[in-house]
């Protein structure tokens, strides 16, 4: 399955990625890197996923980017693999559909706008 925001963009051949790292173990829940359109310029500003990874503002409960420690490129040894995140962005992920369902789907009693990203985020960390 794979969740995409209405106002997302796609790039290129973005797609088969995600689809290879579900194919290698299906529990993988994966998202591409999220690339910037300017607000008032609409210029495509890419960003370099292999530096920023999500995480978890706990003053405001949202997701955030976060530039990952140069320790976890010691495991990297292409610049496509994909980086460890404790937290996934809500609007944009990809998942095996059956271990979307054994996870516990989105909470349908979730009632704030931006936090199913992190429910999910907890439930699904291995």
């Amino acid at each position: 399955i794979v969740f995409l925001d209405a106002h997302c963009e796609v790039n290129f051949k973005w797609l088969e990625p995600l689809l290879y790292r579900i194919k290698q173990d299906p529990k993988n829940t994966v998202w591409p890197v999220i690339d910037v359109i300017g607000l008032y310029d609409f210029k495509y500003n890419p960003i370099n996923g292999s530096e920023m990874t999500g995480g978890m503002d706990l003053g405001n409960m949202n997701f955030i980017y976060e530039v990952i420690p140069r320790d976890v490129f010691k495991t990297v040894k292409y610049p496509l693999d994909p980086i460890p995140s404790p937290i996934m962005p809500g609007g944009l992920f990809a998942i095996d559909k059956k271990w979307f369902t054994e996870s516990g789907v989105y909470d349908l009693g979730m009632g704030y706008w931006g936090a199913e990203n992190l429910e999910m985020s907890v439930r699904l960390w291995k």
